[in-house]
């Protein structure tokens, strides 16, 4: 009579000798077979012995964007045995069910650049940053974050590229006081609140800062602390109130933003801005354009979005000098009650129907 020895009565030690030849994209569909070996294939102990494989059979060693894809354990032990010196995570779109963030990236002391944009993570962002002080991009995008924005990206002095972009983060920005390096700030698509963040290193290199479908409520005086700013977008955001005379001294701005943030009043003061080419003021309250003698001052503009400001009272509008100038974007009732010189194309909002028109008006 055979006896066959139950997996169960296996020592631990034998269990990981007999499952440690196989590679890792394989060795964890046999978690199943019992307790035993499940508990046995989750230890550190069992990751150092899988990980000992010639690289020909684990491409877990080859491929670092598979480190994702291991349970928290063998996370932590692969990342001290073998991807100590890592400097480029990139596992974007890697992972298609929700995992929550692995801390063990706490040990990739030596990464640069972080991307775990399109990975399903789920829960809060570790506050773990400040022991990854060469990181120079951190691409965290199209997950299920949430939680606060950690206040450890602050320690990264080298941080040129800070993407947090369509997830579910709340609260405050933090201080960002000492990321000297950093030039681009993505958030959109969040749930952040309080002012529009304005201390972002000292000086201040920021170029672009994308703030789009957030909570932000308030467009503080210290935004002209971002005198290198080319592209600010802050659509969607409950502002409210006249806009600040302060936006109008960012000098370097090319692209400017503000559609469906409830602002009143005019445009005046953006002649100061003449190194604009596209501006999206639509769907809020303004009641007045842009004063004849500054827009003749946007000698690069390309496109002026005025959508949904039905109480816009300016009645002539000259681009005849403008000659970048291609989309004028209105409602009809507006356009009708206006003057126009200039060859472009009217883009006629009537009712929520869009309608392309060419204007061929000229003195």
């Amino acid at each position: 009579m055979q006896i066959t020895p139950d997996i169960n009565s296996l020592p631990n030690e034998l269990i990981s000798c007999i499952f440690r030849w196989i590679p890792v994209q394989h060795v964890f569909k046999f978690r199943r077979l019992s307790r035993a070996v499940n508990d046995s294939l989750l230890t550190t102990q069992f990751a150092l012995l899988n990980m000992q494989l010639p690289s020909t059979h684990s491409p877990l060693q080859s491929d670092p964007s598979m480190w994702l894809l291991v349970p928290e354990k063998y996370q932590a032990a692969m990342a001290c045995e073998k991807l100590s010196q890592l400097e480029i995570l990139d596992s974007c779109g890697s992972v298609k069910t929700a995992i929550p963030f692995p801390e063990s990236v706490v040990l990739l002391s030596k990464l640069t650049t972080l991307n775990l944009s399109r990975c399903s993570l789920r829960g809060a962002i570790p506050d773990v940053f400040g022991a990854l002080s060469n990181l120079t991009m951190v691409f965290l995008s199209n997950n299920q974050l949430d939680g606060s924005v950690p206040a450890s990206f602050n320690c990264l002095s080298s941080l040129a590229i800070l993407d947090l972009s369509k997830n579910r983060l709340t609260g405050h920005l933090p201080d960002f006081s000492d990321l000297n390096a950093l030039q681009y700030l993505l958030v959109s698509e969040n749930q952040l609140t309080g002012p529009i963040p304005t201390n972002v290193g000292s000086p201040s290199k920021l170029e672009m800062m994308n703030l789009e479908r957030n909570q932000f409520s308030a467009i503080p005086s210290t935004i002209t602390n971002l005198t290198k700013l080319f592209f600010l977008n802050i659509s969607n955001n409950p502002i409210s109130g006249d806009l600040p005379i302060e936006l109008w001294r960012l000098r370097g701005l090319n692209v400017i933003s503000m559609a469906h943030c409830g602002v009143t009043g005019s445009l005046a003061g953006i002649g100061e801005l003449s190194l604009l080419n596209e501006v999206d003021a639509s769907h809020n309250d303004l009641t007045g354009g842009i004063p004849p003698n500054e827009l003749l001052q946007l000698t690069r503009l390309y496109s002026l979005h005025l959508f949904g400001n039905r109480r816009l009272s300016q009645q002539v509008w000259d681009f005849t000098g403008l000659d970048n100038f291609k989309y004028l974007c209105m409602d009809r009732v507006v356009l009708e009650n206006s003057t126009l010189y200039g060859a472009f194309i009217r883009c006629e909002l009537h009712g929520e129907s869009e309608v392309l028109r060419p204007n061929l008006a000229d003195k």
